[in-house]
């Protein structure tokens, strides 16, 4: 059997990563290195390693176009009702993170270059479109409806000396630096982006600093000036960047969450009640054992019994996951842990839900140890969790 090549990011941290902003991405294995022209692009070579094809431990996106991730040679790849392809243009960036936008059913790609480029495509058939560099975290989008009642978009990232930036993604936009946090506290890692259910003149943002804090970047204006509150943590320093969400119960008002892994492994939860202000933290453990300190998976769900729901899907240091689950009551418990058999995950991990029959089976989605995609369904009525090797391409 030939010798499986495993290369993780975390071979390649800095400092600078380590609190989470990331300088140095992974580089391919020389094996696996093809050589980029003028316009930082590269071409699949044909004698090309076949252990090229094994996935970096990136955050996968599923979408309704497939599940996407990329390979070790910063590849795009796509996996589409059981086939695994190239999407068109896929060789033509050399891609080490990517991300999806918020709106339901969409198929637009956002990916982020090892030379700091962020580029997006509107599905497989579209070009890339480039909105430009100097974006060190992965890039996160927004989906926001003005006052005008015109819905627009805008990526975020994070540049090299620690700003946050945001930009439109309509062309002949540009990027807009935010404010810088005061007493010398930087923002490390990714933003999370979310909107005001119920103000169109609202717009919030969400990070992680120096300091282990949760940051709120918040406007009341449509975004014609922004400011910083500090939201504090449970009582421990936080460790990962954050993940928001609002969800929409039938009943009262929207609810936002927001989640993060603190220094000790523990799940950190923020609350929030855009009706009532409602707020408050909780240390939501981790359910027998440390999680790993990547960004969280999180998404709001529909529920049949008045109450929007969120559920977070977390690996643990061990390689099995974990399901956090909870109602806009503040009711929330740890639902089912399992791993994808002797095999364990090492990225961050993107979900989904469907509707099947009366009830909801949810999916999560990550990379391997050996460099394939696992996909965990969670049939939520049973507490069933199944796992399917997706391999790759």
């Amino acid at each position: 059997m030939a010798e499986v090549l495993i290369v993780h990011r975390s071979q390649f941290t800095s400092l600078a990563e380590q609190v989470g902003v990331r300088t140095t991405d992974p580089q391919p294995p020389a094996a696996c290195l093809a050589t980029p022209n003028s316009n930082h692009t590269s071409k699949r070579a044909s004698n090309r390693n076949p252990q090229c094809s094994a996935l970096i431990d990136a955050k996968p996106v599923a979408t309704p176009n497939g599940t996407y991730a990329i390979t070790r040679d910063h590849q795009l790849t796509v996996k589409n009702q059981g086939v695994w392809a190239y999407p068109k243009n896929s060789n033509d960036t050399r891609i080490t993170a990517i991300a999806k936008d918020q709106t339901a059913n969409s198929n637009k790609i956002f990916a982020r270059t090892i030379d700091n480029h962020l580029y997006y495509r509107n599905g497989d058939s579209d070009d890339w479109h480039n909105l430009g560099s100097d974006i060190v975290t992965d890039p996160t989008v927004e989906t926001h409806t003005l006052p005008n009642g015109t819905t627009e978009e805008w990526a975020w990232g994070v540049s090299s000396d620690g700003t946050p930036w945001e930009r439109n993604t309509k062309d002949g936009s540009s990027w807009i630096a935010m404010p810088k946090l005061s007493g010398g506290r930087k923002i490390v890692g990714n933003i999370s982006p979310v909107a005001n259910p119920g103000n169109r003149n609202r717009r919030y943002a969400y990070a992680r600093d120096d300091q282990g804090h949760l940051r709120e970047l918040m406007t009341t204006n449509a975004g014609e000036t922004w400011h910083w509150n500090d939201l504090g943590n449970a009582g421990t320093a936080l460790a990962s960047s954050p993940t928001a969400v609002n969800t929409t119960p039938s009943k009262g008002s929207p609810v936002l969450w927001i989640d993060a892994i603190d220094k000790n492994g523990n799940l950190s939860e923020y609350y929030y009640n855009w009706g009532s202000t409602e707020t408050n933290w909780r240390d939501r453990g981790n359910n027998g054992s440390p999680l790993k300190k990547m960004t969280p998976s999180l998404i709001g769900i529909s529920s049949g019994t008045g109450t929007g729901r969120h559920i977070s899907f977390e690996p643990h240091v061990s390689g099995s996951v974990s399901q956090l689950m909870g109602n806009d009551g503040d009711d929330t418990w740890w639902y089912t842990k399992s791993s994808p058999g002797e095999d364990s995950i090492v990225s961050p991990m993107d979900a989904s839900q469907y509707a099947v029959g009366a009830g909801y089976t949810h999916y999560a989605y990550g990379i391997d140890n050996k460099g394939n995609l696992q996909t965990e369904g969670i049939d939520e009525g049973h507490g069933i969790a199944s796992w399917t090797n997706e391999g790759h391409i």
